[in-house]
């Protein structure tokens, strides 16, 4: 008799079979990194175009207001000469690494 329980509340509680890549929570989040994504991709590019003139880690503000003037969604994070100061450093880190490892 326990056993026959045992198998009906096994069954009747087991959880579903639905792939969690397919959840509403999941696709709702992959919206949301790409978001965020695209945004820091905007920021990144302004930072590289700064640190390839030679620009002044301030005019990285003035050119993130111009993008929102344009009606571009860069959101309120790294929107500053802090902001743009790491994004560069970040970008730099990223370039000389494959050079470290040729001469590493």
């Amino acid at each position: 008799m326990k056993k026959k329980l045992h198998e009906y509340s096994t069954v009747q509680n087991s959880s579903s079979t639905q792939d969690v890549s397919e959840s509403k929570a999941a696709r709702y989040l992959i919206k949301l990194k790409k978001a965020d994504y695209e945004k820091l991709a905007i920021k990144f590019r302004t930072g590289h175009y700064i640190a390839k003139r030679n620009k002044s880690f301030r005019d990285f503000v003035d050119i993130c207001k111009l993008d929102k003037a344009k009606g571009l969604d860069i959101g309120e994070s790294y929107v500053n000469d802090k902001g743009a100061a790491v994004l560069v450093s970040n970008i730099a880190l990223v370039t000389l690494q494959p050079v470290v490892n040729i001469l590493g």
